[in-house]
């Protein structure tokens, strides 16, 4: 298996994430109890059991590939971190193109490690589209993505 990487901020929010999801897996087990029983002849016919199964079944496979990663994850030593090359903890600044519209925008996000994107604090995973696209280039490097919204091509333009 690849090597996982995460920040020890982002190591934190997962642990946290896997309470979460133990705590949302227990109460969907509850309801579907409920379902289960309520329903006169148990789940036969029942759409509400057969959500909260769906559900139960979605919340424990995110489960699993999380505690799994949490097993194997390797903590990234940012003070390690040289600041000529894009890698996760870095902040990086680059020109992006839209291969089809040829629109340019400038943008900033700090690559995070596994898993650990935020967009309101401007955070992309290393592993997502655009951070494995990033992740080491020096400021100058092209480079490209391809995201649901299209294809891109970047500059990078500072790293931090």
């Amino acid at each position: 298996m690849k090597k996982i990487y995460i920040r020890a901020s982002g190591r934190i929010e997962m642990l946290k994430k896997l309470t979460e999801y133990e705590a949302l897996i227990k109460d969907v087990r509850e309801e579907k109890d409920i379902a289960y029983w309520g329903s006169g002849d148990g789940w036969h016919d029942n759409p509400g059991f057969n959500q909260l199964e769906q559900k139960e079944f979605r919340l424990t496979s995110e489960f699993t590939v999380l505690k799994v990663a949490l097993s194997e994850y390797k903590v990234w030593d940012e003070s390690k971190n040289t600041g000529d090359k894009v890698q996760i903890g870095s902040k990086v600044t680059f020109e992006t193109i839209n291969k089809d519209s040829r629109e340019k925008t400038n943008m900033s996000f700090k690559i995070g490690g596994y898993q650990e994107t935020s967009l309101e604090d401007k955070i992309i995973s290393y592993n997502s589209p655009i951070g494995s696209a990033l992740n080491g280039k020096k400021i100058g490097e092209l480079g490209s993505y391809k995201i649901p919204m299209g294809e891109f091509e970047f500059i990078i333009k500072s790293i931090e």
